[in-house]
């Protein structure tokens, strides 16, 4: 093979001692641009990650790694801080990710990652396990039973984002199937099992606009097992298309969107609504849970608001409320 490729192997050996093989290949040299370990456009747009680290330095760097990703975070230096955090952030705006170290001491990875899935409230935060080559009780074996992803230390730019892109993911995918999972009779059944209808009897036509292929996902088997009927735009421009040309009940509005954010989108809606008379109300979606976040989506013409990520229960109460306004507004 050396040979085939205009190369040539040698030996040099001594007894007692041992050989050593040389292998000489002529190869050209690349002098194009390094391939650059970009995140796909919007994937981590509204996503927070969890590093605990009680390495200063591989905090700092595991940091800047994923701001270059546009992938926020938090970090910390040992697990009862982590655990506190998750616990603050609680189901409303839960971590998307958690990047645990091994070797901690105290606490370390593993027993850290049996904590967070013994907590019910914080227990579906997916996990990825950084440990150290070589080091006595590497807990690989691990791996399918606690954690998501399992990486050596250093490693590699392109290897932790795609871990990273394939937990996400993987995480988004198991949510979907669950809400898409048919749900349970019970003679107890109240108001969340409720199948949402327009006033005439027909489905609800729900209008999503959201431009990360993942959330599309998850929000439409959402509405599905409401009973909804979903269109998806990837942009607010092209919502506000699909909105002059057809008849919708809600919008759900990503607020950062490109083209034409949600903001923008909605001005573009209400100018329709006027000359139409429609009063169909939009529900902005942010990635953010703060009072200022609700007043802007307010201050905008949205009706209401949902945080990411979204979950079924605020989905349900919010398309509940406002169809039932849409339903009153007509009987009156």
């Amino acid at each position: 093979m050396a040979e085939a490729m205009g190369g040539k192997i040698t030996v040099e050996s001594e007894l007692g001692k041992g050989s050593k093989f040389i292998i000489r290949i002529p190869l050209a040299v690349d002098e194009s641009k390094c391939h650059e370990c970009t995140a796909p456009d919007g994937f981590f747009d509204g996503k927070r990650a969890l590093i605990v680290d009680d390495n200063e330095v591989n905090r700092r760097i595991l940091t800047e790694q994923l701001a270059s990703w546009e992938l926020a975070s938090d970090a910390y230096d040992c697990a009862n801080d982590a655990i506190a955090a998750l616990r603050k952030r609680g189901a409303d705006a839960p971590y998307t990710i958690a990047i645990i170290d091994f070797q901690m001491p105290d606490i370390d990875g593993v027993a850290l990652a049996k904590h967070i899935n013994a907590d019910a409230t914080i227990a579906d935060t997916p996990m990825i396990l950084l440990t150290s080559a070589g080091r006595k009780g590497d807990p690989a074996q691990l791996a399918d039973d606690l954690f998501a992803g399992y990486l050596v230390k250093p490693a590699r730019a392109s290897m932790l984002l795609d871990t990273i892109i394939s937990t996400v993911g993987d995480a988004a995918i198991n949510e979907m199937k669950r809400v898409s999972a048919p749900p349970k009779r019970s003679a107890n059944a109240g108001a969340q099992s409720r199948m949402l209808q327009h006033a005439s009897g027909r489905p609800l036509q729900v209008l999503v606009a959201e431009d990360n292929s993942v959330n599309q996902m998850v929000i439409k088997a959402m509405l599905q097992k409401f009973g909804c009927e979903t269109t998806i735009a990837v942009d607010g421009a092209q919502a506000v298309a699909m909105y002059a040309k057809n008849e919708f009940d809600i919008v759900l509005m990503d607020v950062s969107m490109p083209v034409m954010d949600g903001v923008a989108a909605t001005a573009e809606i209400r100018k329709e609504q006027e000359q139409t008379g429609n009063t169909t109300a939009i529900i902005g979606v942010t990635a953010h849970a703060m009072r200022e976040d609700r007043d802007r989506c307010i201050d905008a013409g949205m009706n209401d608001y949902l945080p990411k990520p979204v979950k079924e229960g605020p989905l349900h109460d919010v398309i509940v409320k406002w169809a039932d306004v849409a339903k009153a507004a007509k009987a009156s």
